[in-house]
């Protein structure tokens, strides 16, 4: 461990990060992994064809540039601010697949460090402002879109726990009354989380 975030993006190849001797993380090409400063960590990559960059802030790098996004209490603004004040973390690690638009920017990031140009300093702290204001706006989506399957999961085994107690007298239309659905919305619901129809399952459980 350090006292500096890491930030890895794998241009090509694999890396491989062992995590709190517990857990290891393939990371693939074309992915951007942020480790906190408290993780526990040894690196490697196994063939000589696999090529990672490894960028290193400084703690006081990463408070200047969340302190500018302070109005914006994103996921991943926590996770820069609890590694830095030392709160209790539930990860000590993020890792992203980059689209087009965070390839372009992490490797501006890198061109303008090997390039040594007049004001490169200034260049690479407003890329890295954009390039967390990305990162941040794709993992709220992540976990919007994981919440909203979450709640339908639960949705699903609800309506199957009222199935499996109601089989004898269930309809479609009861089943939809019961949870305040429509029909349609409740056929469309079952068989897309299960597979199988509202009409099969009740002649399975019959």
């Amino acid at each position: 461990n350090h006292d500096f975030f890491e930030m890895s993006y794998v241009y090509q190849g694999n890396f491989y990060n062992q995590i709190n001797q517990e857990q290891e993380i393939i990371q693939p090409s074309n992915t951007l992994a942020l480790l906190s400063p408290n993780a526990i960590h040894s690196c490697c990559i196994k063939k000589e064809t696999d090529i990672v960059f490894n960028i290193l802030m400084k703690r006081s790098l990463v408070e200047e540039i969340f302190l500018r996004m302070l109005s914006e209490n994103t996921i991943l603004f926590r996770f820069f601010m609890d590694s830095i004040y030392n709160v209790h973390q539930n990860q000590s690690y993020l890792m992203f697949q980059c689209n087009d638009h965070l390839t372009n920017l992490v490797q501006e990031i890198i061109q303008e460090h090997f390039d040594q140009k007049e004001f490169k300093e200034t260049i690479i702290v407003a890329k890295l402002i954009q390039l967390f204001a990305e990162l941040s706006r794709i993992y709220s989506q992540q976990i919007e879109q994981f919440q909203t399957l979450s709640r339908h999961d639960k949705n699903t085994k609800e309506m199957m726990d009222y199935i499996q107690k109601n089989y004898a007298t269930i309809s479609l239309e009861s089943l939809s009354e019961a949870f305040h659905y429509s029909t349609e919305y409740t056929s469309r619901t079952i068989k897309k989380q299960t597979g199988q129809t509202f009409s099969n399952i009740i002649r399975q459980i019959r």
